[in-house]
């Protein structure tokens, strides 16, 4: 039975003022996580490459092809990829491609019925912190159990568009895996002028601003708004990283906060 993965995340439909010039760590972490649990997965970044979407949708194509994954999922950095992450969901199922297709992130979060709406050939969307829930979803397709009760899971039955109540937040960072690094050789090699090594030392946020989602995406489930790894940790995988690439030569904090709260604020 199969068991690989490919995750993926394609170019924006549109211009952007945006650079791409680092790997995306959801797509890692992600990675990282259900490789943890024995799972084979294929990473695939067109937006990183600077391909075009049609050029991406075929490179996605042949992929799904060789492996025959029993998933593929998509990340959506923003709204500005929402079009092009669709249109290419529909060209992969009109192809004769079977594979589960999902997607997540926070707009995917927010606007699931939306996204429903504009892509009927989507399966699922996994809401929220997608580590737990995408590891569930791949467990549950690959024994052949009931995919749809799986937690922070939305999906549409019979006209409906349902979701499914969210996994507590992973409340210990320092469990989680290092983010897999599938295209920091990608980045030093061809992005020399531009190019970042990112990490992260934490996740959330314990400010509550008005213009920002980050509060609205950690607060439903259950668990702290801002969990930090330990400084050993964190030193650990900046270790890591320079053994593993020794030509690395900034590494770039990406936080949805910076600093984190005082004793009397958590």
């Amino acid at each position: 039975m199969k068991s690989k993965v490919i995750l993926a995340k394609m170019p924006r439909y549109y211009g952007s003022y945006f650079v791409e010039n680092s790997e995306s760590l959801a797509l890692e972490y992600l990675s990282a996580y259900l490789r943890k649990h024995g799972y084979e997965v294929i990473i695939f970044d067109g937006s990183l490459e600077n391909l075009s979407l049609t050029t991406s949708k075929q490179r996605l194509l042949s992929l799904a092809k060789k492996h025959n994954p029993l998933l593929i999922g998509f990340t959506i950095a923003d709204m500005t990829f929402i079009e092009s992450t669709t249109e290419t969901v529909r060209f992969i199922k009109n192809s004769g491609i079977q594979s589960h297709m999902t997607m997540g992130g926070h707009s995917p979060t927010f606007n699931y019925k939306e996204i429903f709406k504009l892509c009927p050939e989507l399966d699922s969307i996994v809401r929220f912190e997608g580590e737990g829930a995408l590891l569930r979803l791949v467990k549950s397709l690959l024994q052949d159990n009931d995919w749809r009760t799986v937690p922070n899971i939305a999906f549409r039955e019979n006209g409906e568009t349902i979701a499914n109540p969210p996994l507590p937040l992973i409340e210990n960072l320092d469990e989680m895996p290092f983010a897999s690094r599938d295209y920091t050789p990608y980045v030093l090699s061809n992005l020399t002028n531009i190019g970042i090594v990112p990490i992260t030392i934490s996740r959330g946020c314990y400010m509550n601003c008005l213009f920002c989602s980050i509060r609205n995406f950690y607060s439903p489930p259950k668990g702290s708004l801002w969990r930090s790894r330990s400084i050993k940790n964190i030193i650990e995988e900046i270790i890591l990283l320079k053994e593993k690439f020794p030509n690395i030569k900034e590494i770039v904090i990406l936080d949805d906060v910076f600093t984190g709260p005082s004793k009397n604020k958590i």
